[in-house]
């Protein structure tokens, strides 16, 4: 299952990371925090101190906000809707049904002390399952160059995707 981390800050903004390529079909989670700003007059020291001191002495700082709605939006669309739990976490699973490009944003209406807020933008493209497996051996690609230099990360990206082929095309054989 494909995961979307997503970053919520109360007061400001929620951030969506990156772009996204996912298989059509397939659940995808979107997940992430919700926090609100915490400073003069909401934060009080005795409430926050014992379980964030890094709250304390008139510090600014950002507190998860729990049991609060959170909603996902597909192209302007209202699709799911939580609540967030311990630490302000929340999670959505969506299934992309078509090929296309999606436009992903989560959403708190806000509260009695808290203002409403977006999140950024986030593209999803959602790709057929050949066109996917492609990418994902793109990825390796980038990731075993990045680690072990661009000509090995290449050819040990090539070998497994040969490897791979070659028992496609025995198991190919073997139903004949």
């Amino acid at each position: 299952m494909d995961k979307i981390t997503v970053q919520a800050f109360v007061d400001t903004k929620i951030e969506l990371k990156g772009f996204e390529k996912v298989p059509v079909g397939k659940p995808v989670k979107f997940y992430g925090t919700l926090k609100w700003h915490c400073a003069t007059p909401w934060c009080i020291p005795q409430i926050y101190c014992p379980k964030y001191p890094e709250c304390c002495f008139g510090a600014d700082c950002w507190l998860p906000l729990e049991r609060a709605p959170v909603e996902l939006y597909i192209n302007g669309k209202k699709v799911d809707e939580t609540t967030t739990q311990e630490e302000g976490y929340f999670e959505f699973e969506h299934v992309f049904e078509d090929i296309g490009e999606y436009i992903v944003q989560v959403h708190f209406p806000g509260d009695w002390k808290n203002r409403e807020s977006w999140s950024n933008e986030i593209k999803v493209v959602v790709v057929g399952p050949d066109e996917y497996e492609q990418w994902k051996w793109l990825e390796l690609a980038k990731l075993l160059a990045m680690t072990f230099g661009i000509p090995a990360g290449i050819l040990i990206a090539y070998e497994i995707y040969k490897r791979k082929r070659e028992e496609e095309l025995l198991l190919i054989a073997a139903l004949r």
